[in-house]
């Protein structure tokens, strides 16, 4: 997934060079960057809300509660897999092909041997 959403920020990148002439993709990627470093924030979350239910990594005899073991199949597999599915669903009409994407180089690489002419 972190590889995708840098390929998909640089392919973006040259569509904005393409329609404005202006390269923005270092600072497009280091959006993405910063995003990512809120998001590994953000993951701890889960963390947080297993302490409140009472989970212990390291059960003493007792064990776990059937509500702190529901919480954390809910945390770690619910919620995980209806994101990549609301991803899924989100990026199904991304406008930028692979075809587009050709496209947007071959202009790019022309405009730039143009200037260098």
């Amino acid at each position: 997934g972190l590889f995708l959403t840098r390929a998909m920020m640089a392919d973006a990148g040259d569509q904005e060079r393409f329609e404005t002439g202006v390269d923005r993709t270092g600072l497009m990627l280091s959006i993405l960057s910063a995003t990512t470093k809120i998001g590994h924030v953000v993951a701890l979350v889960p963390y947080l809300i297993l302490q409140w239910v009472g989970f212990r990594a390291v059960p003493g005899p007792e064990g776990n509660s059937d509500a702190s073991l529901l919480t954390l199949q809910i945390l770690f597999i619910a919620v995980p897999g209806l994101l990549l599915a609301l991803t899924a669903w989100v990026l199904k009409n991304y406008p930028l092909t692979a075809a587009r994407h050709n496209e947007i180089r071959k202009a790019l690489d022309a405009r730039d041997a143009e200037a260098q002419a």
